[in-house]
Parts: C-alpha cells; structure tokens; sequence
C-alpha cells in the first residue's frame, strides 16, 4: 500500500513539473535596444566629463610643481631638508589626486546606478506582465552566465517583452 502511495505522489508530481511552463528573456540584449539606456549613457558621459574638469585643475598643478622641483633640484638650489619638504608635498598631492579618481568613479557608479534604476524597474514589470499573462511558472534571464543551462523546453520572451516596452 505504501509502495502504491508513493508511486501516486511521484506521479503526481512529474505531471505538475511537466505542466509547468519556463520562459527566457536576454535582459543584456533587451538593455542594449532600449532607447532610455542610450539617453542615460549620455547623461552619464556628461556627468563624467564634469568630474573629470574639476581633477584636471589638480592635475596640471601637480605637473607643474613636479617639473619646478626637478628643476630646482637638478639646479642644487635645494637643501636635503627642503627637497624632502617638496617630496613629502608632492607625495600629499598625488595621493589626493588619486583619492579624487577614486571618488570620481563612485559618484559615476552611483549615478548610473540610478539612471538604470527605473529602467530595469520598467523591465521587471513588463517581464513580469508578461509571465503572469503567458502562465509562466519561471522565466530565467538567459545572459545571466550559468543561469540558463537548457532552454529547449522553454519560450524565448524577448520579442514579446520587447513589443509590450514598445522596442522593435
């Protein structure tokens, strides 16, 4: 009777796994033909040149307080104490130089991670319409690499999300 029993339930459960339906979508591929990624790449670039100016003004000075201390140096108008007075000030400026960089690439990766912010919201929800509409059990994002493994079984969503954002 046990035997009869467990044969039930395993029956039982291969047909509702088989009754499931799976779907994929390329969110890298969707990412790449929406026009709001373009508009905020753009920003993006923007915001980057911005940043970038203000490390410039640093920069150059930097240079020029290098090229005046080789020069200084190989003059001999230095003392060991004031040339070590300028290595020391040199050392501080190219450290805040690099600190700089490193803020600069926080403050892009933060900005685009708000510009994308509502647009991968607007991708969820149509994937997600577009689930619940095609009574799909589980739709897997196949440019994820490892997260799809066998896809023949299941629908290829990218056209009809596609059509629901409006994308050709």
């Amino acid at each position: 009777m046990k035997l009869i029993g467990s044969l039930f339930i395993t029956l039982l459960f291969a047909c509702n796994l088989h009754a499931q339906k799976f779907g994929h979508v390329n969110t890298a591929a969707l990412l790449d033909v929406m026009p709001e990624v373009a508009t905020a790449d753009q920003l993006l670039s923007a915001f980057q040149e911005g940043l970038m100016k203000g490390g410039e003004s640093k920069a150059v000075t930097f240079e020029a307080d290098y090229k005046k201390y080789l020069t200084d140096v190989n003059s001999g108008t230095l003392s060991k104490m004031q040339q070590a007075d300028r290595e020391a000030a040199l050392s501080r400026a190219q450290q805040e130089i690099q600190q700089y960089e490193q803020q600069i690439q926080l403050q892009v990766l933060q900005k685009r991670e708000d510009l994308l912010k509502p647009i991968l919201q607007k991708i969820d929800e149509a994937i997600k319409a577009e689930g619940k509409e095609g009574g799909y059990q589980f739709i897997f994002d196949s440019s994820v690499s490892g997260a799809l493994l066998f896809a023949k079984d299941g629908d290829d969503l990218l056209p009809a999300v596609k059509k629901r954002l409006g994308i050709q």
